[in-house]
């Protein structure tokens, strides 16, 4: 299994996670430093890293769902054509890295229709006067990530239309897990009522550990991506008026 697309799908998932708990911890950490007024969170280094790392956020948890269905996928596929050459390429662990990279890539495309619409707007900041070691008058620049309003206010191509096209990218591995797993599930006892080896290097107490591994990732997917994505769709099909939502065409 350390040599198969499964592992490095798995190695991907896991990188996702790993970077984006890593960002949390990151703005766990600005907030405390927020708090001590007298540096300028706001620099234009700062900001622009922020921003990255913000993108980047967004493409790995939409990433992270994908890869969970794509590994489901190809353990299905690995044990359904085991006796097949035409099929072996997909068991090989380049098929794992070609598949993070083409699903990193399509995220990439979602993510920067959003962020593309991004840009620093300036100001000036002044340290408070109880902050040491400034000279008087002391100021630098401010920077703030803005979207411009068009963005928010175009019916197509715009804000909504981001959220609803993301918010049903976030319902698909909710429903595309569920089967793939019941699928896998009832390959694996096909395979066994057949006497058939699952994988010439892998013992099929591996291959069961893999389809708990599919199914407990099914559940998570679903609890996690589920309702961000019904949100999503909702936040995109809604327009907000004095706080309410109201759905379009509803008066």
């Amino acid at each position: 299994m350390r040599t198969s697309s499964t592992f490095v799908i798995l190695a991907g998932i896991a990188a996702c996670d790993f970077y984006n708990m890593g960002a949390i911890v990151y703005d766990s950490v600005i907030v405390v430093l927020q708090k001590n007024g007298c540096w300028n969170l706001y620099n234009y280094n700062f900001q622009l890293f922020r921003t990255w790392k913000m993108a980047l956020s967004n493409i790995l948890r939409r990433e992270n769902s994908y890869l969970g269905i794509l590994m489901a996928l190809v353990r299905y596929s690995v044990i359904k054509y085991s006796m097949d050459a035409k099929f072996e390429y997909i068991s090989k662990p380049i098929f794992g890295i070609i598949v993070f990279m083409v699903t990193f890539f399509c995220s990439s495309l979602v993510s920067g229709f959003y962020f593309s619409h991004f840009y620093l707007e300036m100001s000036e900041w002044s340290p408070p006067e109880q902050c040491p070691g400034y000279p008087v008058n002391y100021t630098e620049m401010y920077y703030i990530p803005m979207v411009p309003l068009e963005f928010f206010s175009s019916t197509w191509f715009g804000f909504q239309t981001y959220m609803f096209v993301d918010g049903l990218i976030k319902i698909v591995p909710t429903i595309l897990l569920p089967i793939l797993t019941l699928l896998l599930i009832a390959e694996i006892r096909a395979a066994k009522r057949m006497g058939m080896k699952i994988s010439s290097n892998m013992k099929k107490s591996q291959s069961e550990h893999t389809t708990k591994l599919v199914t407990v990732m099914t559940v998570a997917s679903m609890v996690a991506e589920g309702p961000m994505g019904l949100a999503y769709v909702l936040q995109g099909s809604a327009e907000k008026s004095m706080g309410i939502i109201w759905f379009k065409g509803r008066s």
